[in-house]
């Protein structure tokens, strides 16, 4: 709702994170901390998690707004 424009009262920001490297179980809870206050849904993948779910991940990126790679 934030990207298109229609955020709410308690909406929260949903971010796709996909990363190199080895899973991160921590990732949520530091997002957290570099970001206080922000309702913030993270959504963080592998690379090798997110071609594993690539139909499901395009389908998060329509209507979203990138904020940095190839397609910022």
């Amino acid at each position: 709702s934030w990207a298109r424009g229609r955020a709410l009262p308690g909406s929260d920001v949903d971010l796709l994170l996909v990363y190199q490297g080895s899973r991160r179980e921590d990732l949520h809870q530091r997002l957290r901390r570099l970001l206080p206050g922000l309702p913030l849904e993270v959504h963080a993948y592998t690379q090798e998690e997110a071609q594993a779910l690539a139909p499901l991940l395009a389908r998060m990126r329509e209507g979203g707004v990138a904020l940095w790679g190839p397609e910022a």
